[in-house]
């Protein structure tokens, strides 16, 4: 079977056991001090977090209502929840049972994580809610149905969830990227790496004094883009540079770890021209890959002509391993056929039932949707 879309014919492979649709479309000792030995600007940069932590332990201590602070975590409880809310621009909250094996295993991560979100970003802070005692009616009015969940407020008002990686440094690199600066310095061998290797997807510009429009135009991507959940830093010092390079004056990106694919490349490197409009084009494009995986969050970024494959997809690699792999598994047997046309058409896959409506648009029923094997 042969489908016919403006005149180009596409086989019939996109209907075998899938639903389908075309869319045209307190200070401690701890800390690091600077000294007179320090590189200088390493320790400016330690000033400058030394600083920050300062501001935040006096606005705690002065400012805000008596709270209980548990490791840097602010721990809150049912009564006093959205009245302290207000008080914070932005906070990361993690809502757990502390009988949760996962959460007990997590729970120094992030204690150390609200550490160093202090030292980078003053402004930015994390709590805790146990939902099992004093904190159960705001976990079940806000619909937490496992342990731990984190969820982002801002000035009050629940902004999102958190669902990517748990662990420390994604964390951070994420709420410096939503309510932080959008780009990051990176200082050392080490840093560079972990952005070269970021499960989440990232971004990495080298540049040297000849590339100052080609930082420029970095930067403007990265506060334009930063809601699209990618991570980017930037490398300007000549030492760390000559161990990369391949990509000296260069911006490179890593795919989110979820999107790997015999198919394509893990990373790509920018060659188009010095121009805000391509860049941010290109970084949205290597983002979603072949056959990106749309939902609800990032459906827009999505342009048509576009291919929709709709299947059951479960992504939960924690709690669902298998069925995880099983959906992984069809999208890249189905890049199989894309790469043959994503020259012309964008691709992606979205799990049927959070899509009924656009299904039932294009007249499926409810009964084929929830029954069809895919």
């Amino acid at each position: 079977m042969i489908v016919s879309i403006r005149g180009k014919d596409f086989p019939s492979f996109f209907f075998f056991s899938f639903l389908f649709v075309l869319q045209f479309v307190d200070v401690q000792s701890d800390l690091p001090l600077p000294s007179s030995t320090s590189d200088p600007a390493m320790a400016t940069y330690l000033t400058k977090m030394w600083k920050g932590y300062e501001l935040q332990m006096r606005f705690r201590q002065n400012q805000m209502p008596p709270i209980d602070v548990d490791r840097d975590v602010m721990v809150f409880e049912d009564k006093d929840f959205y009245d302290m809310m207000i008080e914070f621009d932005a906070i990361l909250v993690m809502f757990y049972l502390p009988d949760c094996q996962r959460t007990q295993s997590f729970l120094s991560e992030y204690e150390s994580t609200a550490r160093d979100l202090i030292m980078y970003e003053p402004h930015i802070s994390t709590g805790k809610i146990d939902c099992s005692k004093d904190g159960r009616s705001i976990c079940t009015s806000l619909k937490v149905t496992r342990s731990p969940t984190f969820k982002l407020f801002k000035q009050g008002e629940f902004d999102q969830d958190y669902i990517q990686s748990r662990s420390k440094k994604s964390m951070i690199k994420f709420m410096r990227n939503f309510f932080g600066s959008p780009i990051k310095k990176l200082r050392t061998l080490e840093e560079i790496e972990d952005y070269l290797q970021e499960v989440e997807g990232s971004l990495v510009g080298f540049f040297g004094p000849n590339d100052k429009d080609l930082q420029k135009m970095y930067r403007h991507t990265a506060k334009n883009t930063r809601e699209i959940g990618l991570y980017f830093g930037y490398v300007t010092d000549e030492r760390l540079r000559s161990q990369f390079p391949e990509y000296d004056g260069k911006i490179v990106q890593l795919r989110a770890k979820i999107l790997h694919s015999g198919w394509e490349d893990d990373m790509v490197i920018y060659s188009g021209e010095i121009d805000d409009t391509s860049l941010h084009n290109w970084v949205i494009k290597e983002k979603l890959g072949g056959m990106g995986i749309r939902n609800y969050r990032n459906d827009f970024l999505f342009r048509r002509p576009l291919v929709i494959v709709y299947y059951r997809m479960i992504l939960d690699w924690e709690d669902a391993p298998e069925a995880t792999k099983h959906t992984l598994e069809w999208r890249e047997k189905l890049m199989r056929i894309s790469t043959n046309y994503s020259s012309r058409i964008n691709f992606a896959v979205s799990d049927k039932m959070e899509y009924t409506h656009e299904l039932r648009s294009c007249g499926f029923s409810n009964n084929r949707i929830r029954n069809s094997e895919k």
